[in-house]
């Protein structure tokens, strides 16, 4: 999972919008199988913090996906730049991965998967032979 956190300039959120539905556009047209999600800070952050989460099954994926200059094109790539640099803040970048033996997924997820999300459990280590018994000492 890569999640890009983005923080917008108070005041310029519709500005910052209407770029990511142009982004969202041409990510679907160039990059199918490729699921984005974009969501918004509601409470706990300050006004105008987007979050927008790209789903992979392995890092090679992202050598895979198309990025905005390529989508978005010379011309559509300028302009968000240009959208960029008057209205946000800052953004930063995370990649992580779920981890199923801790997660309680909803049954619709585990049945994407069901190998990734209830992995059988590893097969026990073989006993170890038991140490020679000691004769008794002398009675």
């Amino acid at each position: 999972i890569r999640t890009t956190t983005i923080r917008v300039r108070p005041g310029r959120a519709a500005e910052y919008e209407a770029q990511l539905k142009l982004n969202k556009a041409a990510h679907e047209r160039a990059n199918p199988g490729y699921p984005v999600f974009v969501s918004q800070s509601t409470a706990g952050q300050a006004i105008g913090v987007y979050y927008v989460t790209t789903l992979l099954k392995s890092l090679g994926d992202l050598d895979k996906i198309k990025g905005l200059p390529e989508v978005r094109g010379a011309q559509g790539y300028a302009e968000y730049l240009k959208v960029v640099s008057e209205t946000v803040i800052g953004a930063e970048t995370m990649i992580g991965h779920f981890l199923p033996e801790l997660s309680t997924p909803p049954e619709g997820v585990v049945a994407a998967d069901p190998k990734f999300w209830r992995p059988k459990p590893a097969a026990p280590a073989p006993p170890k032979p038991a140490a020679d018994a000691k004769p008794d000492a002398k009675k």
